[in-house]
């Protein structure tokens, strides 16, 4: 074979556009999971600045473990659960099996601006 060979290199354009894959209908555990911690600190007088400053997490790591675009690591899931007043179960399944965490002491909570006082 004395015949040289060359190789050339042809840009193509792909004959499809690529679409970017569909956001799935169910929300996954992440969205499920970051509404739950969410609905917790709400229902408690902190706020997400708080939370943080207590684990020693940035603002923006609680902020983005609420809104599902991470998950919480296993290590802060005990001081969350305590500070929050919440059974680690129930941040899990939606609802806790036995009552292991006390409930959330009267001066925690939030109060409702609207709710009359008898």
């Amino acid at each position: 074979m004395d015949k040289k060979f060359r190789l050339y290199l042809v840009k193509t354009k792909p004959k499809k556009p690529i679409k970017e894959p569909e956001k799935p209908e169910k929300p996954g555990f992440d969205e499920i999971f970051g509404e739950r911690l969410k609905a917790a600190r709400i229902r408690t007088i902190y706020k997400r600045i708080e939370v943080a400053n207590e684990i020693g997490v940035p603002k923006e790591t609680v902020r983005n473990w609420e809104r599902g675009l991470a998950v919480m690591p296993a290590v802060y899931w005990a001081p969350v659960c305590e500070m929050l007043y919440l059974c680690p179960w129930e941040l899990l399944t939606g609802s806790c099996r036995r009552s292991l965490m006390p409930d959330l002491p009267a001066h925690l909570r939030k109060v409702n601006p609207r709710a009359r006082r008898a």
